[in-house]
């Protein structure tokens, strides 16, 4: 059976059904990555206008709670500038609420054809540790790295109609595909913290992530297919992510950041740039939520602290 394809589009508009049965349907994933670079480039600008240096004024030195009551003490707090954390929630995949319909050539015949995809929830979880700078900066005020497994799911339904002489739909046919995806990886992350106040704070982070797929990948169509179309993710796969979340400071080692991560590039399997999951004949932008949960390690109190050197003792010391 020949099968060509021409350059013609047709968008149907969702109903709003869709909306009601799918609520994660209205978050289009182009408009999404149009909010995440809004916030990358507010990440930059947040690193450049903040500053640690001592105010002059006491009345200005009182009213900035990251010298007053910073989320962490360098020197005189009772915790380290390591810990471990821990996320879980739930995972979606997003879908363009657009459902495009294009012109073929079926077995002889004129047809149109649309793919209508849709994404399922999941789960995943990760366990790591956070380093906190050795001294405040400006731009990046702690890395973390992490283990974890993620799950996503999702699926897709063709709708193929065949017309007649007239240009009219005289029969009509259905396929539809079901899958799951379940991968290990392996994460780092660069955070910027704004602090609102001596409890809370904006945590925002870019990160790389590399997955790599363990579990599903069913690759079948149940119906009528176009395979012409179909494209299968590689097993492994490396994005550049965003992250960012709300954080409260329960005491002075233990924080709760409640947020979203999704990605923003593809590293690999590079084609186009776009960080969106690809399967059968449609892509998947992942979205994962989580509730991050740090603790940070007790600090010996039989330890002393370590002598801070600054760059100019530093250099006397070189010359004695």
């Amino acid at each position: 059976m020949s099968i060509s394809f021409s350059h013609h589009i047709y968008l149907s508009t969702p109903s709003i059904l869709t909306f009601v049965c799918n609520p994660f349907a209205i978050m289009n994933y182009s408009s999404m990555r149009v909010l995440v670079f809004i916030l990358i480039s507010l990440f930059a600008f947040n690193g450049s206008a903040q500053t640690y240096k001592q105010k002059k004024k006491r009345k200005q030195h009182f009213a900035n709670p990251r010298l007053h009551k910073p989320l962490y003490r360098w020197v005189t707090g009772d915790y380290l500038r390591h810990g471990i954390q821990v996320a879980v929630g739930p995972t979606y995949l997003l879908t363009n609420l657009e459902v495009p319909q294009r012109e073929i050539t079926y077995g002889g015949r004129p047809a149109l054809y649309q793919f209508d995809p849709a994404g399922k929830l999941g789960l995943y979880g990760e366990i790591g540790m956070v380093h906190i700078t050795k001294r405040p900066r400006k731009f990046i005020q702690y890395y973390d790295w992490s283990l974890g497994y993620k799950h996503f799911g999702g699926k897709e339904e063709l709708q193929l109609d065949l017309l007649n002489s007239s240009g009219e739909i005289q029969s009509s046919e259905f396929g539809s595909g079901d899958f799951n995806l379940g991968y290990a990886f392996a994460r780092f992350g660069v955070h910027n913290v704004i602090q609102l106040n001596p409890r809370n704070f904006i945590d925002h982070a870019l990160g790389v992530n590399l997955d790599f797929r363990v579990g599903g990948g069913n690759m079948e169509y149940v119906g009528s297919s176009l395979p012409e179309t179909q494209f299968f993710q590689n097993d492994l796969v490396s994005q550049l992510n965003y992250e960012i979340g709300y954080g409260f400071k329960i005491n002075g080692g233990f924080f709760i950041i409640p947020g979203v991560r999704m990605p923003v590039m593809e590293i690999y399997e590079w084609r186009t740039g776009n960080p969106s999951l690809e399967w059968y004949s449609s892509t998947y932008q992942p979205l994962m939520m989580k509730l991050k949960f740090v603790w940070l390690f007790k600090k010996d109190p039989n330890r002393c602290p370590p002598v801070e050197v600054n760059s100019k003792d530093r250099e006397m010391m070189r010359k004695m």
